[in-house]
């Protein structure tokens, strides 16, 4: 059963309005355009993934999207929450493209592109420890 349904995220709007705003050849126009196509495909893998989630049978399993939870000591975004009698699953999503690496050495996360060009994001395995608190 769906509890909170998957939702373009407001921050879209928000950025785009935005930009409708700002003048033409505003030095931030670049920058915000690539906010909301980082988002949008987030939002869009966020989707797909949620979308295959709805064929679990609906009696036995909850379905919460872009949920976060707070509290003492800690506060994190969950992607997906599926609580079942048994266990809760967090399901981070990443929509990326290319071929990506896992660099413990440094702790990145590692993307080439298709066209070459590599990109270093911050490890999401040290993300879902640091966002939940867990210390192992």
């Amino acid at each position: 059963m769906i509890i909170k349904d998957c939702k373009m995220p407001l921050k879209i709007d928000m950025l785009e309005s935005l930009v409708r705003r700002l003048p033409p050849g505003h030095v931030r126009h670049p920058s915000i355009n690539e906010d909301i196509k980082k988002i949008r495909a987030g939002y869009k893998g966020e989707y797909r993934v949620f979308h295959l989630l709805k064929a679990l049978p609906q009696k036995d399993y909850l379905l919460f999207h872009d949920l976060r939870l707070c509290g003492s000591p800690f506060s994190f975004p969950m992607d997906i929450l599926i609580p079942t009698p048994f266990f809760l699953l967090i399901v981070e999503v990443k929509n990326m493209a290319g071929e990506i690496l896992f660099d413990n050495t440094f702790n990145q996360l590692i993307r080439i592109n298709p066209d070459g060009k590599t990109e270093a994001f911050d490890d999401p395995i040290l993300q879902v420890k640091a966002d939940s608190g867990c210390t192992c």
